[in-house]
């Protein structure tokens, strides 16, 4: 018989010792009254205040608590909450002390620690103010183009909350709206903007925001030739200076001596001299401002 060598019997008593321990790890961990620690987030639930009353602050909404049980106790203890009584509490500073008392736990889970043992909540007296709705918006309109106005419905909402800041409230802003490149009015659908950690109560639903949008117009001043139908007319002064008002975009693209005229009629006069007002014809929607000279001289042969 083959007698083993000292150093090939410590390997297998190693690996001897390690299947052991493993194989007691594995029927321990998979034990179902195993003891183990668990530390669970439990959220806070408050009950009993008075309907007219309000929290304006709390310190916590959640408390940590360490328990102690069996394995299969700890892995579904996933439904825990700490309800507080307000009852009977007033307008003012409270700290509520939280005990082991306060949580409904399976046989055999015990408490280990609470963290907070106690938690501050400010109250307050609850109003509702019917305050204004401001549309925020973002981005500007395509070239050319302007915001005629911005309106939201409803124009105002009622709100309510702690009494000293609902009272510190003058209107209710909206999310950001997004305006870039639009060339026409539209509607948009808008949410409030407001920190969910405030104790505001806000009607359901979005705010419609309806944003009008006019083509920018802009003033510009030239010089143009007054229109003579006939050649034995002679015009002083032969140029009018015009100011006029119109769409930056048709401004552009405009052929200046055709679309804009400056003209006096002469059918019904006879030769001589005469003090007459030119009639200056504009394009659609654009507007005259002031005309220089007002009158001219008329010469006619």
């Amino acid at each position: 018989m083959r007698i083993m060598n000292s150093k090939s019997m410590s390997i297998t008593i190693a690996v001897l010792i390690c299947l052991v321990l493993g194989g007691l790890f594995i029927f321990y961990s998979l034990r179902p009254d195993m003891t183990q620690e668990f530390l669970v987030l439990v959220p806070v639930e408050f009950s009993g205040l008075s309907g007219d009353l309000i929290i304006s602050s709390e310190s916590t909404r959640a408390i940590e608590v360490k328990v102690k049980g069996p394995k299969e106790k700890l892995e579904h203890l996933t439904s825990l909450t700490c309800r507080l009584s307000l009852s009977g509490v007033q307008v003012g500073e409270k700290h509520i002390p939280v005990t082991p008392s306060l949580f409904l736990l399976p046989q055999n889970v015990m408490i280990q620690s609470i963290q907070p043992v106690s938690i501050h909540v400010s109250i307050d007296k609850k109003i509702s103010r019917e305050l204004p709705v401001e549309i925020v918006y973002t981005g500007s309109p395509a070239s050319g183009y302007r915001i005629g106005g911005v309106l939201a419905y409803p124009k105002s909402v009622t709100v309510a909350g702690p009494r000293l800041l609902i009272e510190s409230l003058d209107k209710i802003r909206t999310k950001a709206v997004d305006i870039t490149g639009i060339i026409e009015s539209c509607k948009k659908e808008a949410v409030f903007d407001i920190d969910p950690s405030l104790p505001l109560i806000l009607p359901p639903g979005p705010v419609v925001a309806t944003i009008s949008i006019t083509e920018k117009r802009v003033v510009k001043k030239m010089d143009l030739p007054v229109f003579l139908p006939q050649n034995s007319v002679e015009v002083n002064p032969t140029l009018a200076s015009i100011e006029i008002s119109g769409p930056e975009n048709r401004f552009n693209g405009m052929d200046v001596l055709k679309d804009i005229q400056i003209s006096i009629k002469v059918d019904d006069l006879m030769p001589g001299i005469y003090v007459r007002r030119a009639t200056i014809s504009l394009p659609v929607d654009f507007t005259l401002i002031s005309v220089t000279p007002e009158l001219f001289t008329l010469t006619i042969k």
